[in-house]
């Protein structure tokens, strides 16, 4: 994504959009924090009739835990993610799978999140105790539900 270190919503949405070109059910997405965010915000901007494979997010956040954000900078990049509404009802309609990734003890997400995305976007809510964001700081360098998640989502299509 162009520039990680200050995401915003003006650029990284179009950016996704240009990446992807065209989408349809053979279309999965795999993201990240933010990134799952930027998925959310993209697929509420297909079209009618348009729907996507599938997702699989890993420590996705629609709030963050008061307190978590340790700069005025990433206080600031945090609002405009926080303040600028994402319509689930849409995003359900071109969004058919989706599985959620989450850690019991994540320093930034709040676990009630999951239960937002399993009750407006019918996730499977995945929580692997002990893998704080799912970074290499928290030393994880690997998540295998992603994989088995998006190898299911494909044979499900079947």
């Amino acid at each position: 994504m162009p520039d990680p270190d200050h995401p915003h919503i003006s650029s990284w949405v179009p950016y996704l959009s240009r990446l992807v070109v065209k989408s349809d059910a053979d279309t999965y997405f795999v993201g990240h924090s933010v990134g799952c965010q930027t998925i959310l915000r993209y697929v509420e901007t297909l079209g009618d009739g348009v729907t996507v494979g599938g997702a699989v997010f890993v420590a996705p956040w629609l709030s963050l835990k008061e307190g978590s954000l340790e700069t005025p900078e990433g206080v600031a990049i945090a609002d405009e993610w926080l303040n600028s509404q994402i319509e689930i009802a849409r995003v359900s309609v071109h969004l058919k799978r989706l599985s959620a990734v989450f850690s019991d003890d994540d320093q930034y997400i709040n676990l009630s999140d999951s239960e937002i995305l399993r009750k407006y976007l019918g996730a499977k809510i995945i929580v692997h105790p002990k893998r704080g964001h799912f970074t290499e700081f928290d030393g994880v360098t690997e998540v295998h539900a992603v994989l088995n998640e998006l190898l299911n989502m494909a044979k499900e299509k079947r």
